[in-house]
């Protein structure tokens, strides 16, 4: 495997792995990996880009649907960790526009 090919594998990798663990945590993780994947988001293929913004969309939903029924701790932890999800969503709507 060429450098190139598993340097674009990894990043498509680890954003992917990355979020899906985070989700659902309340701790410093999930600030980081945002931060981090805002920060590897031009290395990513668009096939996981796609991906991205699928999961966060269904994983907001899923929140609201939380918080609407009353839970302080919706799908995606507490509200500051959902803050941190909706500035990635924030985040991928502006490049989206460019």
């Amino acid at each position: 495997m060429s450098d190139t090919v598993k340097d674009i594998f990894e990043n498509d990798f680890f954003v992917l792995s990355a979020m899906r663990y985070a989700m659902g945590r309340m701790t410093y993780i999930v600030y980081e990996t945002v931060r981090w994947i805002i920060s590897v988001w031009p290395h990513i293929t668009s096939g996981t880009k796609s991906l991205v913004r699928r999961e966060l969309s269904e994983a907001l939903m899923r929140d609201a649907i939380d918080r609407d029924a009353g839970k302080d701790i919706g799908f995606l932890g507490a509200l500051c960790d959902r803050d941190s999800w909706e500035a990635l969503d924030e985040f991928i709507d502006r490049q989206d526009d460019e």
